[in-house]
This record gives structure tokens, sequence and C-alpha cells, in this order.
């Protein structure tokens, strides 16, 4: 249908009324214009309601549904009722903090008019608050899509939601990563955008970087065990290596990233009690063949040799000393598996 909302991009919202606007803004300015937005505010306390009121009056002219939580719903729930009130024919997921380039729909809606894929991934530019690059998270060129698992730079085919069964009242904060790994499972087409889209920004505060350690370790512990059965339901061989690759990633960007402003003592209790838990989900994961550095793995090289150099730390028995190493490193350096 020619009015049919091509794509709907959700924001969630908690105390980031500092950050909203400049999303907002980077949408507004979309050369694309056949969008909606649908944002929800989860209990926020700070102004964020107002800037967002404020935003929504002064451009009537935009597509906006605004839904207001009065109690705190966690990102899964939150996720899940923004899902249920897009129109659109893809979703596109975002975080309140980060903010789009320019030609982001339009890159996007090109590759549509050809084939509509089930789910369309961009490369993400990492930036600090004062929008310095830290990072450019490059793709190789024959890559999978078992090896994106953040929502950052994708958009999604709503009807696969909407014809498959997807769990969103889970206890855990890596809802992009469980989400789009079940998402892979029944994905039949995948298209890459070889293009800067979509600015992930990382400071103290960030969604992805301010969970108490604590919280940190149950999520991930959880996120492990509800990869399992997603495993006895991938069939090809292929798709179990680069899936249990993804998940080797994962492992180290938990203690790499997740847990990048604890003290060295956190960082290494981190590193043991995961490698407990990994050794339960993957046994054998330091056998897996993609971990072999000229191994063609569909990983950009930079993640690539941080997996085998940490594999082989591991084997070693070095990882203690290599930890302490990344903590003094990671002081004046950014950088990200």
């Amino acid at each position: 249908m020619k009015d049919e909302i091509l794509i709907s991009i959700t924001i969630l919202n908690h105390n980031y009324g500092k950050y909203i606007l400049k999303m907002l803004n980077s949408i507004k300015n979309q050369s694309f214009k056949n969008y909606e937005i649908v944002i929800l505010d989860d209990a926020s306390e700070d102004d964020s309601i107002n800037i967002i009121n404020k935003f929504i009056s002064k451009n009537q002219n935009l597509k906006i549904k605004f839904i207001k939580q009065t109690k705190n719903l966690g990102t899964f729930a939150s996720r899940e009722k923004v899902l249920k009130s897009s129109s659109g024919k893809y979703i596109l997921f975002c975080d309140a903090d980060d903010y789009l380039e320019e030609n982001c729909l339009e890159e996007y809606a090109k590759i549509i008019n050809k084939k509509e894929y089930d789910r369309i991934i961009g490369i993400i530019r990492e930036v600090d608050s004062n929008n310095k690059t830290l990072q450019i998270q490059d793709m190789v060129d024959n890559p999978s899509k078992w090896m994106y698992t953040m929502f950052h730079a994708s958009i999604f085919k709503k009807e696969i939601f909407e014809k498959n069964k997807f769990e969103f009242n889970l206890n855990m904060f890596y809802d992009d990563a469980y989400i789009t790994s079940y998402f892979n499972l029944y994905a039949e087409d995948t298209f890459f955008i070889h293009k800067v889209i979509y600015n992930w920004v990382i400071h103290e505060g960030s969604m992805s970087s301010s969970k108490k350690d604590e919280k940190n370790m149950t999520d991930i512990i959880n996120y492990f065990s509800s990869m399992k059965d997603l495993y006895s339901k991938i069939n090809n061989p292929n798709d179990i290596y680069e899936f249990e690759y993804q998940l080797i990633k994962f492992y180290y960007y938990s203690i790499y990233h997740c847990f990048r402003y604890s003290s060295l003592k956190q960082k290494i209790n981190a590193w043991k009690t995961l490698n407990k838990e990994f050794k339960q989900l993957a046994p054998n994961y330091k056998r897996n063949p993609l971990i072999k550095i000229l191994y063609p793995t569909p990983v950009r090289k930079y993640g690539k040799i941080l997996v085998w150099v940490s594999v082989m730390l591991e084997k070693l028995h070095m990882m203690k000393f290599a930890l302490i190493g990344y903590h003094i490193i990671s002081k004046f350096y950014y950088f990200n598996i």
C-alpha cells in the first residue's frame, strides 16, 4: 500500500534527557521520510518527558507515538511494547543516547526497494559523548548474520516477530543479543550495508556500561543459560560454528567491555566466574575452527585477533596477567571486541 509506513524507529528512554534530543533531531533530518517514531519513556526521573513533549509539539508533521510508563518495565518488556505499538514493515531499535547518520534510512530504503530482506545490517561507529570517534566496527567482505547480535544499525522485518514465538519476559539486560540470535534462526535473507549508518555513544552512564558488577554478572550468566535452547535448534554445521564463535566473542566482550570501569580485582573475578559458566555452555569452545588465526572467519580482523589472543592466553594460563595489562591500557586507549 502506498501509505504504508516502511520503518518504525523505536526509542527506549530512561533518564536520557541529556541525549535524546540529538537522537530525535538525527531522525528528523533524515533524507528518507516514510517512517514513524515510537518512543517509550520507562519511568524517567529527569526532564526527559518535557523534552520529548516539546519536540513533539514543534514537529507535528512527524508521525510520533509517545508511550509514558509510570513504573519501570526494563529493557525486554519495553522492547516488546514498542514492537507491538509499531506500524512499520520494518523495525529499527534505538537507544535514546545514540544517533543516526543522515542517510541511515535512505540506505535501508534503497535495499528494500530491490528486495525485502528479513534483516538489513549496517556499520556502527562508536563515539564518545563529545562525538569523538572511538572505533568503527568495520565489516568483512563476507559477513555472517550470527556475528551481529546488536540492535544498532539493523532493521528487522516485523512479520518475523509476528510469525514466530519470541520470549520477552526475561530478567536480563542483554535483550539485543538474545532477540537477534533467535531472529537469526528464523531469518532466511540478510543483507549487509558496508557503510556507517549508526552512532553508538559510549559513556559511563550508557545502558551498556552503567550497571553494577553484580547485575552485570547475573545478566551475562542468564544470557548464557538462554542460549542453550538455541544451540539445539541450529542444524547447519557452519551455522553452529558461527553461532558458537559469536558466543565466544560475547564471552570476551563481557569481560573487556562490560567490566571496563571495574577495578582490577573485579575484572579478574568476573573472568573466573564467567569462564566457569561459559565452559558449561560451550565446553569445547577452544576447539572451534573459526578461532584459528589463518582460518577464514566472517568477523572483522580486529575482533578475530583479540579472540585468538584471548584463547591462547587462557590455554597458557596467563589470562590473569593479560587482564592486568588491559586494566592499565584501557585507561588510556579505547577498544571493543
